[in-house]
């Protein structure tokens, strides 16, 4: 990353934030760090004014739920179904 970058990385709760525009030269130097089963979070990125939200499903979920307070939908009607 140079230092000339038009973004910022944070971390917290696990995943990684990213604030600013990112080329697609920083792509992998971003993400180098992740797993293949990281997933993206428009909702959190929104709810956060970041441009990229992404980590593990449970710290998505779990971020999710201190910011927003409530589960993902589809962890909702699991719990639904199963009541």
């Amino acid at each position: 990353m140079e230092a000339d970058a038009n973004y910022r990385i944070e971390h917290r709760a696990g995943l990684t934030i990213v604030f600013g525009t990112l080329s697609s030269e920083d792509i992998p130097a971003v993400t180098a760090h992740g797993s293949v089963d990281d997933v993206l979070s428009p909702e959190l990125a929104a709810a956060l004014n970041a441009t990229y939200v992404f980590g593990p499903s449970e710290a998505v979920d779990g971020l999710r739920v201190e910011l927003l307070g409530h589960a993902p939908a589809g962890a909702r009607q699991q719990t639904q179904k199963g009541a």
